[in-house]
């Protein structure tokens, strides 16, 4: 008995060694890997807490682009230098996401979206503004959409997630809440950054293998109940809007998180409320994007870039 105690104990003490080695390791290398990385643009104070902002070009309207989930301005890095020689053009991070810092609770859509409308006024932007969400950012730029309707000139919904969509599938919000809810541990003790399961670039690592992006993102989903309530409730101003949907089926809801058992019902219920999201719109257009997966602004860039082009005619 004794012996297999010491065993025991010597279990528990190399797994404490072993997570006390990997959360200094992550703490040294976010902080190194930030420090290496200088913001492309400038923080900007919405009360409390600052948002990173990037703008480049010049002309009107302007275009916003809102990245996904775990997404930051880097994320646009392909599509905005080509929207930039048309007019002004800027992409940002949310709270907590790249180089901002983190925001208040609760994180969910009515409230980014009011944070996106302090930054832009903050930074003396003016309206009119063209929005393009990404994902989760879709819904950001939706709610947006609703409760400023004169600011707005049109939308590019770029496989942008649905209320229709995913409050028919609560367990696939449920299945993101529990993966987001360990990534936050996991995280925390290195193990995101060593195994590195979104297979990221070393910018983008450094970007988004820290603490505060999980959390932020975490909190966001964790709110989709009343985001999606929001969403049900908006009115949504008859704007020009392209959707963007992906040709490729793929795990939109994260790594390893869709069965494939459900995968076909899943992909048609997804498809379907993208085509809802174009009749929301007389002059709405839908468009496949055929050599995609979810990750459309990094797959298919040039897609991207022309639908927005087409709404700045």
């Amino acid at each position: 008995m004794r012996s297999s105690a010491r065993v025991a104990l010597r279990i528990v003490g190399a797994v404490l060694a072993c997570v006390l080695f990997g959360s200094i390791w992550q703490a040294c290398a976010a902080s190194r890997g930030m420090r290496e990385i200088a913001p492309a643009g400038q923080l900007v104070d919405v009360g409390g807490h600052k948002l990173h902002l990037q703008c480049v070009g010049t002309g009107s309207p302007t275009v916003i682009l809102e990245a996904s989930g775990l997404g930051n301005a880097s994320s646009w890095r392909k599509v905005q230098p080509q929207v930039a020689a048309r007019t002004r053009v800027c992409a940002y991070d949310r709270a907590g996401m790249g180089h901002s810092e983190p925001g208040p609770l609760p994180r969910d859509g009515r409230q980014l979206a009011a944070e996106l409308r302090a930054l832009l006024q903050a930074a003396q932007l003016p309206p009119p503004y063209l929005l393009v969400g990404h994902s989760a950012g879709g819904v950001v730029v939706r709610l947006f959409a609703a409760a400023h309707p004169t600011e707005v000139a049109g939308l590019v919904l770029v496989d942008t997630a649905t209320d229709d969509a995913l409050a028919a599938h609560p367990e696939i919000v449920a299945r993101m809440k529990r993966a987001l809810w360990a990534a936050r541990i996991e995280v925390r003790v290195g193990l995101l950054r060593l195994f590195d399961p979104f297979h990221l670039d070393a910018r983008d690592a450094a970007l988004t293998y820290r603490p505060q992006v999980f959390d932020a993102a975490y909190a966001m989903v964790a709110a989709f109940p009343q985001t999606f309530a929001q969403l049900a409730a908006a009115r949504f101003p008859d704007l020009p809007t392209v959707v963007l949907t992906h040709g490729k089926p793929g795990d939109w809801a994260g790594p390893g998180l869709i069965r494939s058992d459900e995968a076909d019902a899943l992909e048609q219920a997804w498809q379907s409320a993208q085509a809802t999201l174009v009749r929301r719109s007389t002059a709405g257009k839908l468009v496949i994007a055929g050599a995609s997966g979810h990750q459309i602004p990094d797959e298919q860039p040039d897609l991207v870039t022309h639908s927005i082009l087409d709404l700045l005619h």
